[in-house]
């Protein structure tokens, strides 16, 4: 089975939809990612950890709803979130395969070298990323989530993908 890990902090201020929500409010930003990574967790039955870094937000409050395969971690202030999530990964690798999703070149390159999978992205939130994305050269040479699943996950996230567009449908 494999486990995802999440850069949360880094998929806030990096990922266009959550930087301009964290621009407004950075708890905003942080529960609707918190929101997202549930239904995807729901529909892929894959675990998820998201690790946010807690001098960013307060954790007072902030869990998972019950019975969610998303477990959420807050690292302290003095922390560095990328030897914290490393430690994850050290820890993870022993029992399951583990991808990380940052931006983070150093936290990625790590994580390869600890032969977890570096996730540059993840396809199942923005439909248009690739295509917004184009051949950026920053881009270059990593790996989708959508790439790196099985059939059986790629399935779940065609689900969630539909489940999403009816939701923001139904809004408008």
């Amino acid at each position: 089975m494999r486990e995802i890990l999440v850069d949360g902090d880094d998929l806030l201020l990096n990922w266009p939809d959550f930087s301009r929500l964290t621009k407004r409010s950075v708890e905003v930003a942080r529960d609707e990612l918190i929101r997202k990574l549930e239904n995807y967790t729901k529909v892929s039955g894959r675990k998820v950890t998201v690790v946010f870094n807690e001098r960013f937000v307060s954790s007072h409050g902030i869990r998972a709803s019950e019975g969610s395969s998303l477990n959420i971690v807050f690292v302290k202030e003095e922390q560095d979130i990328g030897s914290s999530i490393e430690d994850l990964v050290k820890q993870k690798l022993t029992t399951c395969l583990v991808g990380v999703v940052t931006t983070n070149r150093d936290l990625a390159q790590a994580v390869k070298r600890l032969g977890g999978k570096h996730l540059s992205n993840f396809d199942f939130l923005d439909n248009d990323e690739d295509s917004q994305r184009g051949n950026d050269p920053r881009f270059q040479g990593r790996v989708s989530i959508a790439k790196s699943l099985d059939s059986e996950g790629i399935r779940a996230l065609k689900k969630l993908k539909a489940a999403l567009r009816k939701k923001s449908r139904s809004k408008s």
